[in-house]
C-alpha cells in the first residue's frame, strides 16, 4: 500500500492553483524563501511555476543539524550547505509539472516542490 501512495505522491499532476498560491516573481525569477533549523524546513510545500527560474533562498536558523545539508535531485546534482544563520541560494528552473521532493542529505527532513503550469 505505501508503494502506491509514493508512486501517486510522486506522479500526479497538480491541479489549478491562484497566483496567490505562488512565489513573487522578481526580475524573471521566482523567489522562493525558506529557513532550516533542528526541527526540518519551513515552509516544506513548496509552489512554483515551470518554466520559469527559481531563486531559493534557504535561511539557517541556529544550527540546523542535519537539516543544513539540503539536496533536490530533480533540480540540480549535488548538496547545498548551510552553515549557522546565514542565506545560501540555489538557482534551478523546473521543466514540467509535477511533484518533487528536497530532503536533508540523511532523507530525515523532507519537503516538496508542487510545479504547475
Amino acid at each position: 500500500m505505501i508503494g502506491v501512495f509514493v508512486f501517486w505522491f510522486f506522479s500526479r499532476t497538480p491541479g489549478n492553483v491562484s497566483a496567490a498560491d505562488l512565489p513573487e516573481i522578481i526580475n524573471g525569477k521566482q523567489v522562493v524563501k525558506m529557513s532550516a533549523s533542528g526541527s526540518g524546513y519551513s515552509p516544506n510545500r513548496i509552489k512554483i511555476r515551470a518554466g520559469i527560474p527559481v531563486s531559493w533562498q534557504i535561511t539557517s536558523v541556529g544550527n540546523a543539524g542535519c537539516a543544513s545539508a539540503l539536496v533536490a535531485p530533480s533540480f540540480f546534482s549535488g548538496m547545498i550547505a548551510l552553515s549557522p544563520n546565514t542565506t545560501v541560494t540555489q538557482e534551478f528552473t523546473a521543466a514540467k509539472a509535477g511533484t518533487y521532493r528536497f530532503s536533508c542529505s540523511m532523507g530525515m527532513y523532507t519537503g516538496s516542490f508542487e510545479v504547475v503550469n
